[in-house]
């Protein structure tokens, strides 16, 4: 939760669970304003699925356009601005100071001084891994639960898989700790494998991940974990069927699909495989 003012009103939601989802439809029985906190994966989706609510939307963020960590500018400005399209107020470049009310949100607060009322506040900035039954042991990490190649911990016979492993990345080098379905989907097969007893497996896998926005769906291949700056583009953005292709002087270092077959992502994943050996060899 962020450590601001009125975090822990009533119709301040935070988005973990089906029950979270159920009341969200039922403040929406009555409150009109509704602001989401938060443009990455959750905030963008949050947003898109309220435009059909017939609430007053807004999207509240500290970044300067929607999916910033995840796409190119050119991409992400055309997006910010398709979400301009559907009639969701955008409020870009601030910080969230904090939630205004006695027992229930009334108003948002921002660092710059902005206040705007607000009937329900949907917050989606992402959490942190929940490591407290490890902590203080080999097993805990500032940055998770580091694990070998085979998933498995220091402690023999321990695995780790999804959003608290921090894992030996075997293509693009170093540790990564991925937080999407996929790869915790992923991981499982390879740590279960490795547990039953069969002849054990190294896991390796270029992450892939998907999300549907205004109509669109886009799976993302590869590394996001630094801003990617130019992509190539191979269809056409305003038709919304496209692949960005994101380099690295060279080398192919991820991709964000937007309305493509299916087949391709396996396609492209082995493109982005092939180009990041091919360069870790040079």
């Amino acid at each position: 939760r962020p450590q601001v003012a009125g975090a822990n009103l009533g119709n301040v939601v935070y988005l973990r669970s089906f029950r979270d989802a159920l009341a969200i439809r039922e403040i929406l029985l009555s409150e009109r304003h509704v602001v989401v906190v938060g443009s990455g994966f959750l905030g963008a989706e949050i947003s898109s699925f309220l435009t059909n609510s017939g609430a007053k939307l807004s999207l509240l963020s500290r970044d300067k356009v929607i999916w910033q960590d995840l796409l190119d500018p050119e991409t992400a400005q055309w997006l910010t601005d398709s979400y301009l399209e559907a009639g969701i107020q955008l409020l870009l470049s601030e910080n969230l100071n904090g939630f205004e009310g006695k027992t229930v949100i009334k108003n948002i607060q921002t660092k710059s001084g902005m206040r705007f009322p607000a009937g329900l506040a949907v917050v989606a900035i992402g959490a942190e891994p929940n490591l407290q039954l490890v902590a203080n042991t080999p097993l805990s990490s500032p940055s998770g639960c580091p694990v070998n190649e085979y998933l498995e911990t220091d402690e023999k016979g321990i695995y780790a898989v999804g959003d608290i492993a921090l894992y030996p990345d075997r293509i693009y080098g170093g540790a990564k700790r991925i937080t999407n379905v996929e790869m915790a989907r992923l991981q499982g097969l390879t740590a279960g494998a490795n547990l039953s007893g069969r002849k054990r497996q190294k896991f390796e896998a270029v992450p892939s991940c998907s999300s549907q926005v205004l109509g669109m769906h886009f799976d993302f291949v590869g590394d996001f974990s630094t801003p990617h700056l130019l992509a190539e583009v191979e269809g056409s953005r305003e038709k919304r069927n496209f692949i960005a292709r994101c380099r690295r002087g060279e080398t192919l270092i991820a991709a964000v699909l937007c309305n493509r077959d299916p087949a391709e992502v396996p396609v492209i994943q082995e493109e982005v495989k092939t180009s990041v050996l091919s360069r870790a060899k040079r």
